[in-house]
């Protein structure tokens, strides 16, 4: 009993692993397709957790804008 615990555990792991590899190709291969700037952008606030107010400022942009091109990306996702 203990055993079909364990292979089932490694299955259940396996498969979450699988998953987490194709997420992070589909993640890669929408960002490879983005423009440099919609990229920077993305990248900033999703990896960096930068907020608006400071991608605008350092990006030299108005919030409303950043918020706006954030709003894209995801549709486009």
């Amino acid at each position: 009993m203990i055993l079909i615990i364990i292979k089932m555990h490694r299955l259940v792991y396996l498969e979450h692993e699988v998953l987490k590899q194709e997420e992070s190709a589909f993640v890669r291969k929408f960002f490879d397709e983005l423009s440099v700037e919609s990229r920077e952008l993305a990248y900033l606030y999703y990896y960096e957790d930068m907020s608006i107010n400071d991608i605008a400022y350092t990006l030299n942009k108005k919030s409303g804008s950043v918020k706006w091109q954030l709003f894209e990306i995801r549709n486009n996702l």
